[in-house]
């Protein structure tokens, strides 16, 4: 997969798109059809986007998604995210002979967390906590869980929304989406009130009435 700077225009069709938060500033991902396949596999070829608040970091125009799959589904964005998040240590150095510095220095920074939204069951577990490091993990995933909810939510409400149903239903979809909502700002004030209070052992002993054990702030 090559992957090039600047700000040109992708060729072929937007076909979808894809928001999510990524530290604390919102992502974008942008799908393009270009109406092309590889001879050998069949594959379609597709052209991508992704830029971190007004920062374009990655696009290319050689994303390949297996003939099988639809060019606007769930998997083919979960599998490019999950591409665009890999980080130096998760495969062969070669991967990122192409990533400018820029590119593996943004890498090593949120890749961690974009593969939540790859895959945002991944680090959930149980929500088991045995240090920050931990509670962190758990925060965070259960942001990419509710942010992956609002997405196919809203993607839902369009479309019965089209087929016209009635306004009870439309009105229970939107529920589920505010709830969804909710829970995304809800983690995203313990994460951020996590960071502060205890981002630091002397503030956590100091600011808590019953300090917890210094063993559970270790890496």
């Amino acid at each position: 997969m090559s992957l090039h700077d600047g700000a040109g225009e992708a060729r072929g069709e937007l076909v979808r798109e894809w928001h999510g938060l990524v530290g604390d500033r919102n992502a974008s991902l942008y799908l393009y059809d270009l109406n092309s396949r590889d001879p050998q596999t069949g594959h379609h070829r597709m052209g991508y986007r992704f830029l971190h608040g007004q920062e374009l970091v990655f696009a290319g125009d050689d994303y390949a998604i297996p003939a099988h799959q639809t060019v606007d589904s769930d998997d083919a964005v979960r599998a490019l995210l999950g591409f665009l998040s890999l980080r130096q240590g998760d495969t062969d150095p070669e991967y990122f002979d192409c990533y400018s510095e820029r590119q593996r220095e943004w890498a090593d920074h949120y890749g961690e967390e974009l593969a939540l939204h790859a895959d945002p069951t991944a680090s959930a577990g149980e929500g088991e906590a045995s240090s920050m490091d931990a509670a962190l993990d758990v925060l965070r995933a259960l942001r990419a869980l509710a942010d992956s909810a609002c997405a196919r939510v809203e993607q839902l409400a369009g479309s019965l929304q089209s087929a016209d149903l009635d306004a009870q239903t439309l009105g229970e979809v939107a529920a589920i989406l505010d709830a969804s909502d909710s829970m995304k700002t809800a983690a995203n004030r313990a994460l951020n009130g996590l960071q502060r209070r205890h981002g630091q052992m002397h503030e956590a002993v100091n600011t808590t009435a019953h300090a917890a054990h210094t063993e559970w702030y270790r890496h």
